[in-house]
């Protein structure tokens, strides 16, 4: 193989990849706007809902992990889900700083009536991945965001 077939080769591979991306960013973003239609919540907050829903009483740095979100992005979404009147803040008796998290009759309702995957599907994907294939895939990633030259202080990327 002569340099010029290697290079037109890599070239093919890296469009193959770019239109694979393309492809998940649109089922990601076909995904949002039936969530937004069905439920008039965004992806995110229906994510945020099915977890307060799976575990009532969540804190917020828990439900945070769950989501792989930034603490204050979780207080955000939790406002907006709060002043919907989707899900309640409730304080610890123990302790005021803790914040537990309960859907209202209204949530209850919404996630009783959703037909869509709450996480997503980029989400689900992942999580039904096998575990060695998900490692690689998090190599790789990790490979193109370094290349890509992002910046996540919060990234904890797998070694």
């Amino acid at each position: 193989m002569n340099h010029h077939q290697f290079l037109e080769i890599e070239s093919q591979i890296s469009h193959i990849a770019l239109k694979q991306f393309r492809l998940i960013f649109k089922a990601i973003q076909q995904h949002s706007k039936l969530a937004e239609s069905q439920s008039g919540v965004s992806s995110s907050q229906l994510w945020a809902i099915w977890e307060i829903f799976k575990t009532p009483g969540i804190k917020i740095t828990d439900l945070a992990k769950a989501m792989s979100i930034h603490h204050s992005t979780t207080n955000t979404l939790v406002n907006k889900l709060s002043k919907k009147g989707l899900v309640l803040k409730e304080k610890c008796l123990k302790d005021n700083r803790v914040v537990k998290l309960i859907l209202t009759e209204n949530g209850q309702t919404l996630i009783n009536n959703n037909t869509l995957e709450p996480r997503g599907k980029l989400q689900q994907a992942l999580f039904e991945m096998p575990e060695n294939e998900l490692k690689q895939l998090s190599l790789q990633l990790n490979t193109l965001i370094h290349l890509m030259k992002v910046d996540d202080e919060e990234s904890e990327l797998v070694q």
